[in-house]
């Protein structure tokens, strides 16, 4: 919930806003829907947990992702 608040904060501002969230195809839906960009990720894994909280990622999908951030960066 507070990231959501934040993607809207920053939209109000005139950011543009990139998100991203392990727990895929749920926060997907909300952060396209505040009018972000979601980032995708090219490796299968869900990241949620019990009660709606997320689980610690793979060694695999953490280096994955370090790859991919830098990539969209440069």
């Amino acid at each position: 919930m507070a990231g959501l608040a934040a993607i809207q904060t920053a939209k109000n501002m005139g950011s543009i806003v990139r998100a991203f969230d392990v727990r895929r195809p749920v926060t997907k839906e909300q952060v396209e829907s505040m009018g972000a960009t979601f980032l995708e990720v090219p490796f299968e894994e869900d990241g949620s947990g019990a009660g709606g909280y997320v689980k610690e990622m793979s060694d695999d999908f953490k280096k994955s992702i370090q790859l991919h951030s830098c990539q969209r960066l440069l």
